[in-house]
Parts: structure tokens; C-alpha cells; sequence
């Protein structure tokens, strides 16, 4: 699996460089990194574990904390296909409770194809937001360095910081091409 992030990562930072400029080749590019950087972390991770911390997790969050992500999160989930909002009970109005008898069914393969369902415009649309929010030091990036900033906040976020990550560093100079640390 590891041999898979480092290949998936090192490709994707090559095809930066190529046409990142372009709207509808960088919302690819952004959401295409996204998606597989979630799907990697989830087929690599304990998720039985991770599943039961999310719930321990939304357990104790108040109606209100919780109505507030949830808002934030419905921003995501409106654009999913209409078929996954449906089998998987999403709507505006979900409570924590619904939310959290969900995710004690949901198996592995329900979030692969949540993330996947996910358009590439609204992960794009939401990196913008992100990266905006971290200010000018990190928009001045390129956005390989963006994507590996904010994949790196999301996973602290997460509680994963204290696994071990690949980063990619760009070495100085023309003509080098990006290598995994």
C-alpha cells in the first residue's frame, strides 16, 4: 500500500507542473489527489477503529457543535449523486443521533464510494477555501505544496499525526523532478 501512495503521489506532483492553470485540468488535478489520498488512508487504516473513535468522537459533541460541522459538511455531501445521499439517509437536516447509527453500519466500501461520488469542482471549490483561510504563505505554494500542507492538517485534525507521512520535497534547480522523503 505504501509502495501505492508513493507512486500515486509522485505522479500526481509530475502532472502539476504540466497544466495546473487551467480551471478545469486543476479541479481534476485537486480532486483526483483528494480522492485518492482518502481512499490510501482508508485502505490502510484499522477501520474498525477509526470508525468507533469517529463515533466516541461525535458522542460527546453537542447538537449544536454538531449542527454547525454538519453545515459545513452538507456543503460536500449536497453535491453527491442523489443515489448515495439516499442509501446513505443523507439530508440537510440529519441529527448527530442518525448520523451516528449510520456510521455503526457502514462498511469500508460505502465510504470509498462516498468519497469517490464526491465531484472534483466541490473538492476543488472547498481547497480554495481552505487554502485561503491559511493565508499568503501558503497560497504563494505551488500546488503540490497546497495539497500536501493541507492533506498534512487534515490527517492532524484527524488524530493521525503521529504516523509516519511521505511528503514530497521539490528539489532546487532545473530539470529535477520531485522525490519522496
Amino acid at each position: 500500500m505504501k509502495r501505492f501512495l508513493c507512486c500515486f503521489v509522485l505522479i500526481l506532483s509530475l502532472s502539476f507542473s504540466v497544466s495546473a492553470e487551467e480551471p478545469a485540468v486543476r479541479e481534476r488535478i485537486i480532486g483526483s489527489a483528494f480522492k485518492g489520498l482518502a481512499n490510501a488512508y482508508l485502505a490502510s487504516c484499522d477501520f474498525k477503529k477509526e470508525k468507533q473513535r469517529y463515533i466516541e468522537r461525535l458522542d460527546k459533541t453537542s447538537d449544536e457543535d454538531f449542527m454547525v460541522r454538519y453545515g459545513s459538511y452538507w456543503l460536500l455531501i449536497e453535491k453527491l449523486p442523489v443515489r448515495i445521499k439516499i442509501e446513505n439517509g443523507f439530508s440537510q437536516t440529519m441529527t448527530r443521533e442518525q448520523l451516528i447509527t449510520r456510521l455503526r453500519e457502514i462498511r469500508r466500501e460505502d465510504l470509498q464510494e462516498i468519497i469517490n461520488g464526491v465531484p472534483d469542482s466541490a473538492i476543488s471549490k472547498e481547497f480554495d477555501r481552505r487554502i485561503k483561510r491559511l493565508g499568503k504563505k501558503v497560497e504563494k505554494n505551488d500546488l503540490a505544496q497546497q495539497i500536501q500542507i493541507l492533506w498534512q492538517r487534515i490527517l492532524k485534525k484527524a488524530g493521525q499525526s503521529g504516523e509516519k507521512t511521505h511528503k514530497v520535497s521539490r528539489p532546487q534547480g532545473k530539470g529535477n523532478s520531485p522525490t519522496l522523503n
